[in-house]
């Protein structure tokens, strides 16, 4: 079974901090209300693939969780990398609420 710290990300951690501070009728408050909701609920997204990367990592694939990149200039972050001697798998998760339109 892979093991995963489990943390709350900085964003998330600031975020709560505002909203505490916040008076329920400040006119930002919907906003930082909003950025809350997203930020966890891609936390809850990226929490819920553990359980499936769980049924992959052996002897024959390599996990890489949060894995930082630099493309020389900028940084990017990879949710999950799947290395295996055939593939390599790349995988970002997204957990939305409501309607998505293609």
């Amino acid at each position: 079974m892979n093991k995963k710290i489990q943390f709350t990300s900085l964003k998330i951690e600031k975020l709560e901090a505002i909203l505490r501070r916040l008076n329920q009728n400040h006119p930002l408050r919907a906003i930082a209300e909003s950025w809350f909701d997203t930020s966890k609920a891609g936390e809850r997204g990226e929490r819920s693939l553990d359980f499936h990367m769980d049924f992959l990592v052996n002897e024959k694939h390599l996990l890489f969780e949060g894995t930082r990149i630099s493309s020389g200039k900028y940084y990017f972050q990879i949710d999950a990398l799947v290395v295996h001697s055939n593939f390599i798998l790349i995988l970002e998760v997204k957990n939305l609420a409501g309607y998505l339109d293609f």
